[in-house]
């Protein structure tokens, strides 16, 4: 009996199986009592043993249907729930063909409300239900569509499927309805979602990916359109298995339209599809994805899309692909109902008219709103979004102000995604986070970060089967399961979520919940709903007490230390212990553990880490942990446990573990190797130092004469290389004369392939006039055709002298002077690096001038090498102004002069430009090998340092250079004669 303490009031408090035999006694006799450090009251019993007693009260209430009392609830189990705003404690209670039960929880009383039955397959069934402000009721049926009730529960209107009516409600089964803020109601069907706005009386229904369709009309008249001349190309009717290609040509630029259609799955995507190619191979056009195309009718995989594009005149050619299975004439899945052709078809429309009618739908001028899914299981309203969960669809997000979608699924390849794309049940919590029930656990969606966090059987889940979510206090969740409730609560300090699972063994009316049927009402009293009835309750009173802890057992390669007796590591009892020391081949450890709480003791959990073994806490809910073949070294076993109400004894029990290292691998056993390896090494460098003083002399003698062999072998490979990068520079001002010399030889080609053609004319003509007997006239033909001659002979020596002059360039220098004229070589080699520039850069352009002193004549020079020389200065000069010019752009005419002049017994050729000038501080560096004042990849810096051996070295002149900062650059060649 237990006392209230002030009064000498008291109950009696029944053990379980225990009875009040006809004596009035009953029929077990305590003879001992206690209480223990959790409140659990312990009781020793002659007849019973030790019995317990928990006094804290199950707070759940089961109510169901009873035939015996009119006020229980209907008969059919729970189908819906909402809590009442307007009416605080009321809760109305969808049922499964007894209509509407209101539940006051005061009286405990259940008030049926039904309505007219029509198509209803349960007879009256209440699956959702909606309040208005006023008090009246919004009822989603299951056949008999959307149904309106006033305060007073009397039938107002009803909403239902008129397949003639294209703003009808979509389906007569409804499954969710929510308010929106601005006087909308928000209607999931079995065919989609739905927007009634309770104002006007307007429907509109949601369009969805999978049913979306283009107008009939539309596609019937492209069809028609096919059999008709406006067909540029089309394969119909295509089998599995088959890549299809059908070769089009176009004729007339302008716009072109394409229908194909096909099979495209929402989750693997194109499987029969077509494609436009132009002649390249370039794909003009490709099928869409699933969210891009539009229902053909039948299976929802059936897909259509028509598109307008414009072509250019060319060939081009239709593809087709079909995969090995749901073809034409093969179909697996429901057929296309809307249109016939299978296939691909390109139409090329000639009436205006009928191209805007055709624009219109495909191009629509607003932003549709287009959800995923067609089946909706639940919808959620937030402040800024509407969340709707279509079955196996996942997510959409829904902004009502843009229209805009947003589609969140389920990725195998990324963790930050939903658990499964199936979803049962949606909840906003306070904070504002998402709350997602899926077949795969519970999921949290953070609608700022995006960011998803799952929750399953691996965290303590009783099932992943979770069918509802709902808020309770201080950031507890409760969820609902296809085994049994679950209590979310998060230890801050842990850092750690933690579920408290009850099933019938705790009152709960059965262990199987009905998605759909939770709710929390403004009293804070709890509702969730199953096929058996309701399950309801205010507040769970958990026990605070955190358990004690125990480390009951340790097994050393599976042998207790309680079993070793004097071999035994322990120093004392194992429940005193704080520490344990062990040797090298102790290291396979089994840890057993206990939670001391009495409450609901199956339903404690545990945690526990090795410190310097495990990462993490391991939460896995086992008393016995196990670890093999632990390195040498200290670590730290640390267990905590919760009892069954989820409050952590956070600081837990821990045991300190030293295992020593064998005797090899301890600091004096290293220090022993460390003194022999210093002996050794002393030992053996003394010998090595000696063999080394002998081999070092050997060496050096060996290195000395090698070294010199090296420097001779440098020496001789450093003049090869020398030679081959003056050679490389000669081939390369050679390149640069071949486009100058093909244009200057083009010249006198032109002449003797012209005068050749007049010629063989003229003789023709001549034989005529012979075969006539006009004597005279064909003298003079005969004159004409001489004085041809007389020119071919002329203009082929000179392409000859020209061709001469590149193979005498292009030869090695013999050395030997020979008699040049000056004059003529500085003028060939002006027009051949003019022409060469002109050839490699057709926007080039430089005025050329001449000043020649025909007094110099011919002298005795190395005719090819002088040549490179004047050609390198004169391309040097262009470069100079054609840098210039760049920079100057307008105003500045870019001038290279070459000239000749005698003096005394000195010939002096003068290369000048107008260009930017050589800066002073390298004027003297210039002449050196190697150096440039080009680009990188423009210039080897040899061209100077070669003309400059080749004036001063083989010629014995000079080579001197004068220059002007912005005014240019004159390069003087000085010969003696």
């Amino acid at each position: 009996m237990k006392f209230d303490g002030i009064s000498d009031n008291y109950t009696e408090i029944e053990i379980a199986g225990k009875v009040i035999m006809r004596t009035h006694g009953w029929n077990i006799t305590f003879t001992q009592f206690m209480i223990d450090r959790s409140g659990i009251f312990w009781f020793g019993s002659r007849e019973a043993g030790l019995v317990k007693y928990d006094p804290v009260n199950k707070p759940f209430q089961f109510l169901s249907h009873d035939a015996n009392n009119p006020n229980s609830m209907s008969a059919g189990g729970v189908f819906g729930i909402l809590a009442s705003k307007v009416k605080p404690g009321i809760t109305y209670v969808g049922t499964r063909g007894g209509g509407v039960n209101i539940y006051d929880p005061k009286k405990q009383t259940f008030e049926k409300v039904t309505f007219k039955v029509v198509d209803d397959m349960f007879g009256g069934s209440a699956r959702s239900i909606a309040e208005d402000t006023d008090g009246s009721l919004w009822l989603g049926t299951w056949g008999d569509g959307l149904i309106e009730l006033d305060k007073n529960y009397n039938e107002v209107r009803r909403f239902k499927y008129d397949s003639t009516k294209a703003n009808s409600i979509s389906n007569n089964q409804v499954r969710a309805i929510k308010p929106d803020n601005q006087g909308r109601l928000w209607i999931g069907t079995n065919s989609g979602l739905n927007i009634l706005d309770t104002k006007t009386n307007i429907l509109q229904r949601v369009v969805s990916q999978q049913t979306r369709q283009y107008p009939d009309q539309l596609v019937a008249e492209m069809e028609k359109l096919i059999s008709t001349d406006q067909k540029v190309g089309a394969i119909e009717k295509v089998t599995d298995n088959q890549d299809i290609s059908l070769p089009v040509e176009i004729g007339e630029a302008g716009t072109y339209w394409v229908m194909s259609v096909g099979e495209v799955d929402a989750a693997s995507g194109l499987a029969d599809f077509g494609w436009l190619e132009n002649e390249t191979k370039d794909t003009v056009w490709l099928m869409s994805t699933f969210a891009n195309t539009f229902h053909a009718g039948g299976a929802s995989k059936n897909r259509i899309e028509i598109k307008s594009i414009t072509l250019q005149p060319g060939k081009y050619s239709l593809h087709y692909k079909t995969d090995d299975s749901h073809a034409f004439g093969k179909w697996n899945e429901p057929a296309p109902t809307q249109t016939s052709l299978y296939g691909i078809a390109l139409l090329k429309l000639k009436d205006e008219n009928l191209f805007q009618s055709f624009q219109d739908p495909v191009v629509p001028e607003h932003e549709e709103l287009v959800i995923d899914g067609v089946s909706i299981n639940d919808i959620e309203v937030t402040n800024k979004f509407i969340w709707v969960a279509a079955a196996g669809s996942g997510l959409n997000r829904i902004d009502p102000n843009t229209n805009q979608v947003k589609h969140y699924v389920y990725n195998p390849q990324d963790n930050n995604s939903l658990s499964h794309n199936n979803i049962l049940d949606i909840q906003q919590d306070s904070q504002g986070m998402i709350w997602l029930a899926t077949p795969e656990g519970v999921n949290k969606f953070d609608p700022v970060t995006e960011t998803f966090t799952r929750y399953t059987e691996a965290d303590g889940l009783p099932t992943n089967l979770t069918v509802g979510v709902v808020e309770g206090d201080d950031g507890e969740m409760w969820i609902a399961s296809q085994n049994g409730l679950s209590q979310m609560v998060t230890n801050k300090n842990l850092n750690k979520v933690t579920f408290i699972n009850y099933n019938s063994s705790d009152g709960l009316g059965t262990d199987v919940f009905l998605q759909l049927t939770t709710t929390r009402a403004p009293d804070g009293r709890f509702y969730f709903g199953s096929e058996a009835g309701l399950t309801t309750f205010t507040n769970i009173t958990s026990n605070k007490t955190p358990p004690a802890i125990i480390i009951s057992n340790l097994f050393i390669s599976n042998k207790s230390v309680l079993d070793m007796k004097e071999n035994s590591p322990l120093t004392e009892s194992l429940l005193d212990a704080k520490s344990i020391s062990l040797t090298f081949d102790q290291s396979n450890l089994s840890f057993e553990f206990a939670a001391l709480h009495y409450a609901n003791p199956q339903k404690n959990q545990y945690a526990h880490i090795l410190k310097g073994y495990d990462q993490d806490w391991v939460y896995d809910n086992r008393n016995f942990a196990g670890y093999t073949n632990l390195d040498p070294g200290k670590y730290e076993f640390i267990v905590r446990a919760a009892n069954a109400y989820g409050i952590w004894n956070e600081e837990g029990k821990s045991l300190q573990i030293i295992i020593h290292p064998p005797w090899w691998r301890t600091w004096w056993a290293y220090s022993l190797y460390v003194i022999l390896f210093a002996l050794f090494a002393f030992t053996a460098d003394r010998g090595v130092r000696r063999s080394i003083k002998l081999r070092e002399r050997e060496r050096s003698r060996e290195r000395e004469l090698k070294q010199a062999k090296e420097i001779e072998k440098a020496y001789t490979e450093l003049k090869a290389t020398q030679s081959q990068l003056i050679q490389s520079e000669k081939m390369a001002s050679l390149g640069e004369l071949t486009a100058g010399i093909a244009h200057e030889i083009q010249n006198p080609l032109n002449f003797v392939n012209n005068f050749s053609e007049v010629n063989k004319e003229l003789i023709g003509e001549m034989n005529a006039e012979i075969e006539a007997g006009n004597l005279e006239e064909a003298k003079a033909l005969g004159k004409n055709i001489s004085d041809n001659e007389d020119k071919i002979v002329f203009h082929g020596k000179r392409a000859d002298g020209i061709v001469k002059s590149m193979l005498q360039h292009s030869r090695t220098s013999s050395g030997k002077k020979e008699p040049t004229n000056i004059n003529a070589l500085a003028d060939e080699y002006l027009r051949l690096a003019y022409h060469g520039l002109r050839a490699k850069d057709k926007s080039f352009n430089a005025s050329m001038k001449t000043d020649f002193d025909e007094s110099v004549g011919s002298i005795n020079v190395i005719g090819q090498d002088l040549g490179r020389v004047i050609l390198n200065l004169i391309t040097n000069a262009f470069y100079a102004v054609t840098e210039r010019k760049q920079q100057q752009g307008e105003g500045y005419e870019p001038t290279v002069t070459v000239s000749t002049k005698r003096m005394d017994k000195k010939i002096e050729i003068r290369v000048n430009d107008n260009g930017n000038g050589i800066p002073q501080n390298i004027v003297d560096k210039i002449f050196q090998p190697f150096f440039t004042t080009k680009p990188t990849g423009q210039g080897t810096g040899l061209g100077l340092s070669m003309s400059y051996d080749i004036v001063t070295n083989a010629h014995g002149g000079e080579l001197k250079v004068e220059t002007r900062p912005a005014e240019g650059t004159t390069f003087i060649i000085i010969l003696t004669e």
